[in-house]
Parts: C-alpha cells; sequence; structure tokens
C-alpha cells in the first residue's frame, strides 16, 4: 500500500449509508486485546451512539482513495471545571484498521480532530504505562501535547436478581435531583452542566435511559443520592472475539454456575449514569453499598451480566465501593489545553461517565 502521504483525511457524513456502514465495519474489525479481547459493535448507527456521548460531534475519516482506514470522534460538551462552566471536547472513539497499524495515522487523526479553540479531555486505558507514554510522546511530536490530569477506575460490578431496596425515581422526583446535582456536581469537573430542569430532565430521554431505571438514595424524605442504569445494547454492544487459553479454561468452568459469554457472542454489560450523592449519603457506606446492588440488580433484569461505574481514585465513593468490586481497571484522564486555561484550575475530582467513549 501506498505511504501515509497518500492518505486523505476529511469530516465523514453519517447521512450516507455507505458511510455509516463503512465506519461500523472499521470498528467491528479493531480488536482490543485482553485475556479476553473484544470489539465494538456500533449497528445500524454509528450516529445513534455519538448524539448520546454530547452535545455535538464531528468524526473525521482517513482514507486511501476511497478506503476508510481509521477514524477518530471530537465530541462537544458544556460542563464543570473548578466550579466554573466551560465549553469543551473530548477526543475519543479513535480506530484504526489492523492492517494499517503502525503507519502514523492515528497521530494524524487526533492532531487534526484537536484543531480547535477549546480545551480537549479523554480517557485512555492504561495497563501498560509504557505504551501509554509513547502514545503521548507520538500525539506531542504532531503539535498535540496531551498531559496526564488524573486516574480513574472502571468498577465492575455482578448483576444479580435482588429485591429492589430502594426507591424507583420517577418525574416528580426531577426537581429534587437537579437540585442535588447543582450542589454537589459543581464541585466535580467535567460534570455536566445542564441549562435549566428541562434540560436535566431531556437526559433521561436518551435512549437506554428512563427515570424507571434510576435508583433514589433518601434520608427519612430528603434526597441524598440517585444513580442510573445505562442499557446501550441498542446503540454498542461489545462482542467477545478471542479468549485467551488459560481464561478460556476458567471460563468453562464458571459457566456451570453464571452464563459467561463464548466468543463471538455479546457481553451483556450496563453502566451507570448520572450518579451522585451528598456527602451526608458518603458518610453511610451500607446506603451506598445497597444503591448500587439495587441498580445491579436493574441491569439483571434487562438482561445484565455485568454493572459498571468509573470513579475518580480520589473519589470518596470509590474508597466505599472498591473493595466491592468484581474487577478494575485503571484509566487515565488527559487533557490537551491549546488556551491553557485547564493549567490555571485547581484540581479536584473528576465526574466520569463509564457510558461515554
Amino acid at each position: 500500500m501506498s505511504d501515509s502521504s497518500a492518505i486523505n483525511l476529511k469530516t465523514i457524513d453519517l447521512t450516507k449509508d455507505v458511510d455509516n456502514q463503512s465506519v461500523i465495519e472499521l470498528v467491528s474489525e479493531t480488536i482490543i486485546p485482553g485475556p479476553m479481547a473484544y470489539s465494538y459493535d456500533r449497528s445500524p448507527s454509528y450516529h445513534s451512539f455519538a448524539m448520546t456521548q454530547g452535545l455535538s460531534y464531528e468524526l473525521y475519516g482517513a482514507y486511501l482513495n476511497k478506503e476508510l482506514l481509521g477514524i477518530t470522534q471530537i465530541t462537544f460538551d458544556h460542563v464543570y471545571l473548578n466550579g466554573t462552566e466551560m465549553d469543551i471536547a473530548y477526543s475519543g472513539d479513535t480506530r484504526i484498521h489492523p492492517k494499517s497499524k503502525g503507519r502514523k495515522i492515528a497521530d494524524s487523526l487526533i492532531a487534526k480532530a484537536c484543531l480547535i479553540d477549546k480545551p480537549v479531555f479523554g480517557a485512555v486505558m492504561s495497563g501498560n504505562h509504557i505504551v501509554l507514554d509513547k502514545k503521548l510522546s507520538d500525539w506531542k511530536k504532531v503539535g498535540v501535547d496531551f498531559k496526564i490530569i488524573g486516574e480513574l477506575k472502571v468498577l465492575l460490578f455482578r448483576a444479580k436478581k435482588r429485591k429492589i431496596k430502594y426507591q424507583i425515581a420517577s418525574i416528580k422526583d426531577i426537581p429534587e435531583m437537579y437540585k442535588l446535582w447543582k450542589e454537589i456536581k459543581v464541585k466535580e469537573n467535567l460534570s455536566r452542566a445542564y441549562k435549566d430542569e428541562a434540560d436535566f430532565l431531556n437526559s433521561y430521554n436518551t435512549q437506554g435511559i428512563s427515570l424507571a431505571r434510576t435508583v433514589l438514595l433518601k434520608d427519612s424524605e430528603r434526597l441524598i443520592g440517585f444513580v442510573s442504569v445505562w442499557n446501550q445494547d441498542a446503540i454498542r454492544k461489545i462482542q467477545i472475539k478471542k479468549i485467551a487459553p488459560i481464561f478460556k479454561f476458567f471460563t468453562t468452568i464458571l459457566r456451570l454456575f453464571i452464563k459467561i459469554p463464548k466468543e463471538n457472542e455479546n457481553l451483556p454489560l450496563q453502566y451507570s449514569f448520572q450518579h451522585c450523592f451528598h456527602p451526608d449519603a458518603l458518610k453511610r457506606p451500607e446506603m451506598i453499598t445497597q444503591i448500587i446492588k439495587d441498580a445491579s440488580s436493574l441491569a439483571f433484569m434487562d438482561g445484565a451480566l455485568l454493572f459498571s461505574i468509573g470513579l475518580d481514585v480520589n473519589d470518596p465513593l470509590y474508597g466505599i465501593l472498591n473493595k466491592q468490586a468484581l474487577d478494575q481497571n485503571k484509566v487515565k484522564i488527559i487533557c490537551y489545553d491549546p488556551l491553557q486555561e485547564v493549567d490555571k484550575l485547581a484540581p479536584g475530582v473528576y465526574h466520569f461517565e463509564v457510558g461515554v467513549g
């Protein structure tokens, strides 16, 4: 094949069926390695998934003639940073076709996507710090100097059949939920800053999310926390591609007790959405434990094997839940700040939507 100088970078128009299908196929063919290697299935519409990630987005593709070799997405949102509302962007969903690895296509796509006048944030799995350091170094060479600014953990809990103990939300709870969100999340970086109560309510109309899948935590009649369960099966599925031999042995044994997917089957995983807890709730770890159990039960009722929540390692919520998790994965928060605004902000806890990205 020709070298990277012959590759054309351009915005992808997902209203065209042929472009939508080529993006879906590329994402499906990009394997994330590990003991249980997997890929994402974004069918039937990549756009449907992308629109759940923020207020708007741009998708860039790398083409050789008419062949799509790679993509990256930049998503725009309005969030809190150190108590200040700010327009920011997220970089994510960078996928390079396996046959085009090593051609620096990802670097070129990232450089193009980050040509904006806003701080750009990302979340990068960091099981191997050498690989992450090289990736950041390569991006710096093309003019995009991402810095590591925080660390998250994605906690996995087994979804089990249990009786729901706490109250399920309804539309009448929105005013109190929105009030608590504004009070708590203004102090947590990258929490979405909603325009008003109606805008907050609209977030629960996102595909796979509803108030009926939201658990409330109350102290007497006072709301002190809530968490929702996000079922993304209609817009994004995780397909197991290859299971390592030693891992395959253990999963075969475990299938005698619980349903674990085989190769070429989907992993039934659901995600937390808009978790929010008052400091008074964090003084009651038994209540925090129970609401996560309730959320896991809601996920189970909708067909999930696992329920996940992403937390800043400095978040007191992580201190309560980390030892109860079935497994956890390390994620680094990175930021490229062309305006040098974020560097002026004091460090703080980051809010992370594990179903985004």
